[in-house]
C-alpha cells in the first residue's frame, strides 16, 4: 500500500509539475504574444477606425458636392450664348426652371436645410434669385427673401462668404462652419461659381445642418476614454466637450492619435487613450495568471480539465495572437469566459458590420439622372415597388406616360453624343416644366416616364398639348444645323382594360408610345 501510495504521490508530483510547465508556458507564450500583438498593432488598428470613419464622413461630403454640381450643370444647360449671361429674360427662365429642379435635388440630399442660386449682382442687382429653406415644423423647403449682396462687405463671411468665396476662388468651395445671420443657424456650405464662356453668372450652392457633420463625429466610439473631433488648420473645429480653440492642444501624453483629411478641407482625428491599450493587455494577464492558479488547486483533476477547458483555450489564444501579429485577422473566435477577449471579438464582429452598413449605404446613393437631373431608372424601380393604387376608400386613378426622343440614335450619328446629350437635356427639360406636379423619371437612353395624379392625372391631354408644342419651339444649334427636339408619347390610365397591375398600365403606354412615334416618323427629318 505503502507503493502504492508513493507512486500515487510521485505521479500526483509530476503531474502537479506537469501542469504548472505547461502552465507557464502556455500562459507565458500567450500573455507575450497577445501583448506584442497589442503594441504592435494598436496603431494599425487606430487608423484602420480612422479610414473606415474618415471614408463614411466623406461620403456624406461626396452626396452634398454631388448634389450642388448637379444643379449647377442643369443651370449651365440653359445658357447656349455670350449674349443669355446678361440677358433678363434667360435669367428670368433659367430661375423658374431651377426653383422647380433645385427642390427635388435638395430632398434626397442628407443633411440639405437650404440651397440657392444667386446671379452675378453687377448684372441683375444685389438680389436676384432665389433662396430656399426647409422649415423646422413641417420640414418642407419654402422660399424665403434674398439677402442684398450689395449691403455687406464681401469679409463679413457669415452673411456672404457663401457668395464671394467661390467667386474669388473661380472654383468649387466649401464654406466653413458659421452661423448664419438670417436664422442663426450654425452651417457648412458648399458653393459652385457659374461661368459661361468666362462670363460670371452666378452662384449655386446648398446649406447643409452642421449637426449632420457632427452627430456621425459623436458616433465614433475609441475605447472607453478614447474621442474624435474635427480639426481645421491649426485648431479645433468641432469637439463634443471641448470648447473652440484656436490651438488644437497636445494630446501626445496620455493618447495615440490618427487622423485623415477630409474631403471639404476639414481634418478628423481620432485619439485613443493609452490606459485603455494598457487596460486590454493588463486584464489579459491577470486572466490567464488567475487561470494558472486555479489549475494549481485543482491538482490532479486538472489534469483532465486543464486539457478540455484551460489549456486548449490558452494554445487557440496563442494561435490567434500568433496569427494577430503576423497581419492574420481571420482568427477563430475563441470563447474563454475572458470579458477583454471576447470584447475584442465583439469589436471585429462590429467593425465588419459596419463595414456592411457602409456598403449597402454607398448602394443606395444616386438616384438621380447625372446628365438631366430628373429621378433615374433605379428611383423609378424604387417608386414602383412602393406605390400602390389600393386605398382605404378603394382604388385611386393613376395614369402614366411613356416617352420616347425620336431620331436620337440618327442625331448621335450625324452630329455626334454632344448633341444627343444636349438633345437629351432639351427634351428632359420640356417634360419636367410640363409635368411640374408629377414624378418624371429618365428610365432609359431616350425614353422618360411620367406618373399622372390629382390634377395632371384630369389635364393630361392639354398638358400632352402643351408638352407638343412647346417641343416644337425646342432647336438645338449645330454650326448652320437646327437639330429639332421631338417626343413620341402613350398614354394609358389605370382601370381602362379593367383590374390590372401597375405594369399592365406601364405596357399599355409603351405600346400607344411606339405606334405614335410610328405615325411621327415622316413629320420630322434630321
Amino acid at each position: 500500500m505503502k507503493k502504492t501510495r508513493t507512486m500515487q504521490f510521485q505521479l500526483l508530483c509530476i503531474t502537479v509539475v506537469a501542469i504548472i510547465f505547461i502552465s507557464l508556458l502556455v500562459g507565458g507564450i500567450s500573455i507575450f504574444e497577445f501583448d506584442q500583438y497589442v503594441q504592435s498593432s494598436t496603431g494599425s488598428m487606430l487608423d484602420a477606425l480612422c479610414d473606415k470613419e474618415s471614408e463614411r464622413i466623406n461620403s456624406l461630403f461626396g452626396g452634398m458636392e454631388n448634389s450642388v454640381r448637379v444643379m449647377a450643370s442643369y443651370v449651365l444647360d440653359f445658357y447656349e450664348t455670350e449674349a443669355d449671361v446678361a440677358d433678363e429674360a434667360k435669367r428670368a427662365e433659367v430661375e423658374e426652371n431651377a426653383a422647380v429642379m433645385f427642390i427635388d435635388v435638395a430632398k434626397f440630399t442628407e443633411g440639405a436645410i437650404a440651397y440657392h442660386l444667386r446671379f452675378n449682382p453687377e448684372l441683375f442687382g444685389g438680389t436676384a434669385g432665389f433662396y430656399y429653406s426647409k422649415r423646422a415644423d413641417n420640414g418642407e423647403f419654402c422660399q424665403y427673401p434674398t439677402t442684398d449682396l450689395n449691403r455687406y462687405d464681401e469679409s463679413d463671411t457669415d452673411a456672404v462668404g457663401w457668395f464671394w468665396q467661390p467667386y474669388r476662388a473661380g472654383e468649387a468651395v466649401w464654406i466653413m462652419p458659421y452661423n448664419y445671420k438670417g436664422t442663426g443657424t450654425r452651417m457648412i456650405s458648399f458653393a459652385k461659381p457659374l461661368y459661361f464662356e468666362e462670363k460670371f453668372i452666378g452662384v449655386v450652392g446648398m446649406d447643409f445642418d452642421y449637426t449632420a457633420i457632427t452627430n456621425r463625429i459623436d458616433e465614433i466610439r475609441v475605447h472607453d476614454n478614447g474621442f474624435a473631433f474635427l480639426a481645421h488648420g491649426d485648431h479645433i473645429a468641432y469637439h463634443k466637450d471641448v470648447a473652440l480653440k484656436d490651438t488644437t492642444p497636445d494630446f501626445s501624453k496620455d493618447y495615440e492619435q490618427s487622423s485623415r483629411d477630409l474631403r471639404n478641407g476639414m481634418t478628423l482625428v481620432l485619439l485613443a487613450h493609452k490606459g485603455d491599450l494598457r487596460s486590454i493587455r493588463y486584464g489579459v494577464e491577470l486572466s490567464v495568471a488567475a487561470t494558472i492558479l486555479i489549475l494549481l488547486a485543482v491538482a490532479v483533476l486538472a489534469t483532465v480539465i486543464a486539457v478540455r477547458r484551460f489549456a486548449s483555450p490558452l494554445v487557440r489564444l496563442a494561435e490567434s495572437a500568433v496569427k494577430l501579429s503576423g497581419g492574420d485577422y481571420n482568427v477563430e473566435t475563441v470563447q474563454s469566459g475572458i470579458e477583454e477577449i471576447e470584447v475584442l471579438n465583439s469589436a471585429f464582429v462590429k467593425m465588419a458590420e459596419q463595414l456592411s452598413a457602409h456598403d449597402k449605404y454607398q448602394h443606395r446613393l444616386a438616384y438621380r439622372d447625372a446628365l438631366t437631373g430628373l429621378r433615374n431608372v433605379a428611383s423609378f424601380k424604387a417608386w414602383q415597388e412602393d406605390f400602390s393604387p389600393a386605398t382605404d376608400g378603394g382604388v385611386k386613378k393613376f395614369g402614366i406616360v411613356v416617352l420616347d426622343i425620336n431620331f436620337l440614335k440618327e442625331t448621335n450619328d450625324k452630329f455626334g453624343h454632344s448633341i444627343g446629350d444636349r438633345v437629351i437635356v432639351a427634351a428632359a427639360r420640356t417634360i419636367s416644366y410640363v409635368f411640374k406636379r408629377s414624378p418624371v423619371f429618365r428610365i432609359g437612353g431616350d425614353e422618360f416616364v411620367v406618373v399622372l395624379q390629382g390634377h395632371d392625372l384630369e389635364d393630361h391631354v392639354d398638358l400632352i398639348h402643351q408638352m407638343q408644342e412647346k417641343a416644337k419651339e425646342e432647336y438645338i444649334a449645330f454650326g448652320e444645323s437646327l437639330v429639332p427636339v421631338s417626343i413620341a408619347y402613350g398614354v394609358a390610365i389605370y382601370g381602362d382594360n379593367g383590374e390590372e397591375s401597375f405594369s399592365d398600365v406601364f405596357n399599355r403606354a409603351d405600346a400607344k408610345m411606339y405606334e405614335n412615334k410610328k405615325a411621327m416618323k415622316d413629320t420630322i427629318t434630321v
